[in-house]
């Protein structure tokens, strides 16, 4: 499916983003991610975004690197 593949997708680049001190594009691709996985009704998927936004939550504030 064209869609789980774009979310799948979003969702990679979502923890790149996390990983590389980037929150604010993490948290954009990760909803982007959810909102496809939502529309879809894959559950187990979507529980995976929301933890992993729940983390970006939970982790410390970092200032974002120069683009």
């Amino acid at each position: 499916n064209g869609g789980q593949l774009s979310a799948g997708r979003l969702h990679g680049y979502g923890l790149l983003h996390g990983c590389c001190g980037r929150p604010g594009e993490a948290r954009a691709y990760l909803e982007a991610a959810r909102d496809i996985y939502r529309e879809l009704g894959y559950a187990p998927e979507l529980a995976r975004v929301a933890r992993d936004l729940a983390a970006l939550d939970d982790a410390p504030a970092a200032a974002e690197a120069p683009a």
